[in-house]
């Protein structure tokens, strides 16, 4: 899941989904998004980035990321699966 931070208009990982296809990537919660698939964010509302990421399974986008601690962004390929949901029995 992303989200836009108010104070900065940067796009952040908010979290990402145990086995999901974010993790397997690489990626991690607190990660800024600054481009995909080689187009800046600049601008975009999270509507339209959300769209950017969603895809076809099987499909490949490349995210390129800012991480605290690294001094370079870093691309990542991910591809796109399936989202599974596990349930959780309540009483």
């Amino acid at each position: 899941m992303v989200r836009k931070e108010k104070d900065t208009d940067k796009i952040m990982i908010a979290y990402v989904l145990p086995e999901g296809a974010a993790e397997k990537a690489g990626l991690l919660a607190k990660d800024y998004i600054i481009k995909i698939d080689d187009k800046q964010l600049d601008g975009l509302d999270i509507q339209a980035v959300v769209a950017m990421l969603r895809g076809d399974p099987g499909t490949k986008v490349k995210i390129t990321i800012s991480r605290a601690g690294q001094s370079i962004p870093t691309d990542f390929t991910v591809t796109r699966e399936l989202v599974r949901l596990t349930e959780v029995p309540s009483e």
